[in-house]
């Protein structure tokens, strides 16, 4: 079953897809062409998480998007880590 969401921007088709491993709580978004050829990376967003000594992913309660913000560039040009908020901060 394929686990993605199409909108057609008639110059290309912007694309958000679940990541297929499941140990990675997160979604791609990206640019293909009318074919489904991925044409660049926009953002990848999901839990946040770090790596331990024993290469176990260990999650944390923030949100992390990684932007690609350069089209000439495939590596992320930025990337924001998002804590939940809490009504009792206020």
């Amino acid at each position: 079953m394929e686990n993605k969401m199409k909108i057609d921007l008639g110059f290309a088709v912007l694309v958000v897809e679940e990541n297929s491993d499941p140990s990675f709580k997160e979604f791609f978004v990206s640019l293909e062409d009318k074919n489904g050829n991925c044409l660049q990376d926009i953002a990848v967003i999901g839990q946040n998480y770090s790596i331990s000594s024993s290469l176990d992913i260990v999650p944390k309660d923030q949100i992390r998007v990684l932007v690609y913000g350069d089209k000439d560039n495939e590596d992320y040009t930025d990337k924001f880590v998002i804590g939940l908020h809490s009504p009792e901060e206020e």
